[in-house]
């Protein structure tokens, strides 16, 4: 089992938060362009590195999935099979507009300064906003209510406006486990990527493209 670090993110490759070796600053903005074509790519000299020459599956949810159908649109015969999960040949509106209002919450706090924010001092409040809009988009109407219906954690708030339900208390805590362990400028970056994808890039449809991909 083989698990890659995508490229753009902050957990190992190399991304906007990593160390520019032309200025010893953080790449930041001016990190390059990215598309998941280029993510998917950046896996290639690692199997080659391995010796692998064949895969038996590809597995991606979300992120993971649209660049594992990069992957193998790019990379046809290397994959016996692709396991998607949560996850579009494409970004649908719905998603494009949750994502851009994301990067807006980032890109709006006083503290993301152009991307060149301290390290002491991250766009938290935005990327907590940020977060929270991305944990709303991965539940139905329906789990939300039979999950959480109109339970109350607090029933007279003594700061007004407090949080007072307990779905409100679901989203701090995942704004909180979330973005102290995650870079700002890297999620701009896979955000913008995610909404660049479209399938159909190869081959004019995502028909086509679908049907390059065999063992």
């Amino acid at each position: 089992v083989i698990c890659v670090n995508s490229l753009g993110s902050c957990k190992g490759s190399t991304g906007p938060a990593s160390i520019n070796p032309a200025t010893g600053q953080v790449y930041a903005m001016d990190y390059p362009e990215l598309t998941l074509e280029d993510v998917a790519e950046s896996t290639r000299p690692l199997l080659e590195h391995l010796g692998i020459a064949h895969l038996k599956a590809l597995i991606g949810p979300s992120m993971g999935g649209m660049t594992a159908m990069a992957f193998a649109a790019m990379f046809p015969g290397i994959t016996a099979n692709l396991l998607l999960i949560s996850t579009a040949p494409y970004s649908l509106p719905f998603a494009t507009a949750i994502r851009s209002l994301q990067r807006e919450a980032i890109r709006h706090d006083p503290h993301w300064d152009h991307g060149r924010y301290a390290a002491d001092r991250w766009p938290e409040q935005g990327f907590r906003i940020a977060r929270k809009l991305g944990m709303i988009s991965y539940r139905s109407p329906a789990e939300w209510r039979d999950r959480f219906g109109r339970k109350r954690i607090n029933l007279r708030p003594e700061i007004a406006f407090e949080r007072e339900f307990e779905v409100e208390a679901y989203l701090d805590a995942h704004a909180d486990r979330f973005v102290g362990s995650f870079d700002p400028n890297c999620y701009l970056y896979l955000s913008r990527a995610m909404d660049w994808f479209d399938l159909s890039d190869h081959g004019g449809a995502v028909e086509i493209a679908l049907a390059t991909m065999h063992a």
